[in-house]
This record gives structure tokens, C-alpha cells and sequence, in this order.
């Protein structure tokens, strides 16, 4: 922008111009400043940053102390990863669980793969809460992936069959039309399987999920 000036300004001193030396010194005013701005906004997008990485270390913070929380009311003999199965984790009725709890439990455990505890928690919050607001497409789907991961395959054909009826327009439903044969073939409903295989050759062939379900087509249909 001011390559030209240093020339022109040379050019005024060497006439003498007194106005020119003024018209010298605003464009190192104006140079002064330029820099001085470029080096605020530096700093104000390093602030910026530093305040996001604080904001996310107080969320981390204020996750792990709400979950401890929670998991208080849980008790320690009640870790997943020593109990059987089809044990009650939740004991809903000892411990009066509210519908946000039950949602940030079994969020925290579908993270974290334990999908025996999170899809016992999706349940309560789906059996106790049926009307409660946050539960969508998603929800349902992962209390239907976590339910099926754990080998709750009545559980997991219940949302499943629930996500298809009410949200035909979700990005899950492809997935879950193939999660749901899959669950229909575990249950020992194999007739109604092969059927969802072949509407999937036919209607789906090119969507991913096809693309996933071929590579066991025939292995799966000549069994």
C-alpha cells in the first residue's frame, strides 16, 4: 500500500516542501498504526484462543465433577465392567434419577463404549420419560447401537422401529434400517431379515450402507 510513498515523500523533502515533511511524518503515523493494529489483532486472536482452551478446560472440569456427582448416587459396586449383564444398573425407583442425569450417564458411557451401562440408562430415560424433550433421532439411535452392542436385541428392534416410524427424514435412517435387519437376524426373525436384505439390494445399492452390507451378501444369503 505505501511503496510508492517512501519515493514520493523523497521527492517532496528534496523541494523543500514543508508541507511534504508533514505528509512524511502522517505516513509513518499511519505505518505506526498499521503495525500497531496488526499486532493487537495478533494478540486478540491469541486471547481469543487462550480463552477457548480455559473455556473448555472449566467445561472438562465442570464434567467430570457433575459426573462424580452422579456417579455418587451410582455407588462404586455398581461399576459395569463387574456386573453381570442383565443386572439393573439404574435402580430408578432407589434413586429417583431425573431425565438430565439419566441422558449425561448414558451419553458419558456411549463415549466411552461401555454400551452395557448406556443403553440400561437410554432405557430408563425412554421408559420414565417417554415425553421428554431431548429425545430425538439421535438419542434413539445410539440407545438402539448401544442396546444391540450389548446383546439387548429386544430393546434395540423396539428403537430402531420406533426412530424409522417417527423420523423417515433422519440422517440415521439408512443406518438404521441396516442395524435393524442385522437386530431382526439376532432375534431369530431370519425370514423378515433376508426380506430387509433384499429391499436393500434393491432400493439402497448405492448408499454406503449397501456398500457395508455387500461384502456379506452372499455369505449371509447362501447360509
Amino acid at each position: 500500500m505505501f511503496k510508492l510513498y517512501p519515493i514520493i515523500a523523497s521527492l517532496l523533502l528534496l523541494s523543500g516542501c514543508g508541507w511534504g515533511k508533514r505528509w512524511f511524518k502522517r505516513v509513518e503515523e499511519v505505518n505506526n498504526f498499521e503495525k500497531v493494529s496488526l499486532n493487537l489483532a495478533k494478540e486478540n486472536r491469541f486471547l481469543k484462543l487462550e480463552i477457548n482452551n480455559l473455556k473448555n478446560e472449566v467445561h472438562q472440569l465442570g464434567m467430570k465433577n457433575k459426573y462424580a456427582q452422579i456417579s455418587a448416587k451410582i455407588g462404586p459396586s455398581r461399576e459395569i465392567s463387574s456386573i453381570e449383564k442383565d443386572k439393573d444398573l439404574v435402580r430408578f425407583k432407589d434413586y429417583n434419577w431425573t431425565a438430565d442425569e439419566l441422558l449425561f450417564v448414558a451419553e458419558v458411557e456411549f463415549e466411552r463404549d461401555d454400551f452395557n451401562k448406556s443403553s440400561q440408562f437410554y432405557r430408563a430415560l425412554i421408559k420414565h420419560y417417554p415425553k421428554y424433550s431431548k429425545i430425538d433421532d439421535k438419542l434413539l439411535f445410539n440407545a438402539a447401537v448401544s442396546s444391540y452392542e450389548s446383546k439387548h436385541f429386544t430393546w434395540s428392534q423396539v428403537y430402531f422401529e420406533k426412530l424409522l416410524k417417527e423420523f423417515p427424514n433422519s440422517s440415521f435412517y439408512l443406518s438404521s434400517k441396516l442395524w435393524w435387519a442385522l437386530t431382526l437376524y439376532k432375534i431369530g426373525k431370519k425370514r423378515k431379515f433376508y426380506s430387509k436384505l433384499e429391499e436393500f439390494k434393491e432400493l439402497y445399492k448405492n448408499t454406503p450402507e449397501w456398500k457395508i452390507l455387500s461384502e456379506h451378501y452372499e455369505k449371509i444369503k447362501n447360509k
